[in-house]
């Protein structure tokens, strides 16, 4: 699969990236320290960015209480149900929207083929590639947050992956499913069509 970003840059990515592949470039920061684990304060005061608890649980009620067909041509119309603000379509591949939540980077990513949407990707997060002081801590710290609001917002889960990638599901209804997930450079949450995701859960052997 070959995807095109804002920019008209090729994004070469194959099919088994199309969920846990980041997607986007980001600068490398410096941060100084080395073989000691973080305090939580160093973490708080690292320079990456989060959304906020409540523009997470705002992004999760939207999932949970707007139905709607998961076909390419209604994107836009969702864009504006969600208060989202879509940036650039690549006809029968992707489209990028911006979603408020002050994170660097694309933060809504959407996935086509064949005329539907196979999910819609909302990185919570900026994406810190380096493995630097408080990177893991500051990553997991954000998934574990996410988890905890997505409890706040769709009860509990429908299944907990501990193995790579961490991953706590919601099987909202018989049309999507919400998955919130530490792919170990960011914290996401995926908005998936069941089509698609049963489709991947059988690829991956995933609990559905």
């Amino acid at each position: 699969m070959r995807l095109v970003d804002l920019h008209g840059q090729s994004i070469g990515r194959v099919e088994e990236d199309r969920r846990h592949g980041d997607r986007d470039a980001v600068k490398k920061i410096a941060v100084t320290g080395c073989d000691r684990q973080a305090t939580r304060e160093e973490v708080r005061m690292a320079p990456w960015l989060r959304a906020s608890p409540e523009a997470m649980r705002s992004v999760m009620a939207g999932m949970r209480d707007t139905p709607w067909s998961w076909r390419e041509a209604d994107v836009g119309d969702l864009c504006r149900r969600m208060g989202w603000t879509l940036q650039e379509v690549v006809d029968g591949s992707i489209a990028i929207a911006d979603a408020g939540l002050e994170v660097p980077g694309h933060q809504v990513q959407f996935l086509f083929r064949e005329g539907g949407v196979d999910d819609i990707r909302v990185r919570l997060t900026q994406s810190v590639h380096d493995e630097v002081t408080g990177r893991d801590r500051f990553i997991g710290d954000a998934f574990a947050d996410a988890a905890a609001e997505g409890v706040t917002v769709l009860g509990e889960p429908t299944a907990r992956q501990h193995t790579k990638p961490p991953t706590v599901r919601w099987r909202l209804d018989e049309t999507s499913t919400v998955l919130v997930e530490n792919v170990g450079s960011v914290v996401t949450v995926t908005w998936a069509s069941n089509r698609f995701q049963d489709e991947w859960d059988q690829v991956t052997e995933a609990p559905a």
